[in-house]
């Protein structure tokens, strides 16, 4: 995640969400973690909400965990209103 937002961003207050895909080894003891897609803008810091998206294509396993990570914010809120905001995966 740092490596992401160290490309994207500077001085200025940043929020967005990172998805990664958790993936475990066959032993099941070992977990590798990539990041899939992000979403990185600059905010008003009195105020910052976020109304970015992000979409595309990724190979999962069937094991194979997605997390959405809201990077240096542990208060932030997703807010889960059906008109507000939208977690869909289409298995292709």
């Amino acid at each position: 995640i740092r490596d992401v937002l160290s490309s994207e961003c500077c001085d200025r207050e940043v929020m967005g969400h990172v998805i990664t895909r958790k993936t475990s080894s066959v032993a099941g003891m070992e977990q590798t973690i990539t990041s899939l897609f992000h979403c990185l803008q600059e905010m008003p810091e009195n105020n910052p909400v976020n109304t970015c998206y992000t979409a595309g294509i990724a190979r999962l396993g069937c094991q194979d965990e997605l997390e959405l990570v809201v990077p240096f914010r542990p208060d932030a809120q997703i807010a889960m209103d059906t008109e507000s905001t939208f977690f869909g995966i289409i298995q292709l």
